[in-house]
């Protein structure tokens, strides 16, 4: 079963993130801090490599497209079981419709070649995972702030 972590909604302003992540309790608190950062947007979660080429092919679970839209960032662990981070990476960056797809990696390494590895195989950036909650929140809070200042999603903030 698929693990999605909000209903989708109709929403062009909505961004479509694809969380790549194989440990739960990681999900569970990237899940924290988009709630907590009060981020509209529609977060489905794949726990590996696999699921996620499948969810971006379509094809299992995944065939429906409006529930499994096209993600406009992915969030990538680079380790995990079956294809990981880097396979994946290579695999999506290979094919010219995800051109446009901002892929995030995220890691607690800081292994200056994961890095370079990251980069070369087309990441849009790479960010360690912080050991804090409130600096992962601070991390998401920032990027969707840089994302919105380029013009990419309007009205990203739920304001009450």
């Amino acid at each position: 079963m698929p693990l999605t972590l909000e209903e989708p909604r109709v929403n062009k302003t909505l961004l479509n993130i694809l969380l790549v992540e194989d440990e739960e309790a990681d999900v569970k608190i990237t899940q924290e801090a988009f709630i907590q950062a009060r981020l509209k947007n529609r977060l489905n979660a794949a726990k590996d490599g696999i699921q996620a080429l499948d969810y971006l092919y379509h094809r299992g679970i995944y065939r429906d497209a409006v529930r499994y839209p096209k993600p406009d960032l992915i969030l990538l662990d680079i380790n995990m079981p079956e294809i990981g981070g880097f396979e994946f990476l290579k695999q999506i960056r290979s094919d010219a419709q995800f051109d446009s797809v901002a892929i995030l990696m995220l890691s607690s390494s800081i292994n200056s070649q994961d890095i370079a590895l990251s980069r070369e195989y087309g990441a849009t950036n790479y960010l360690r995972k912080p050991v804090r909650f409130e600096d992962f929140l601070d991390i998401i809070n920032g990027f969707m702030f840089s994302w919105m200042l380029r013009d990419k999603i309007p009205e990203i903030f739920e304001y009450e």
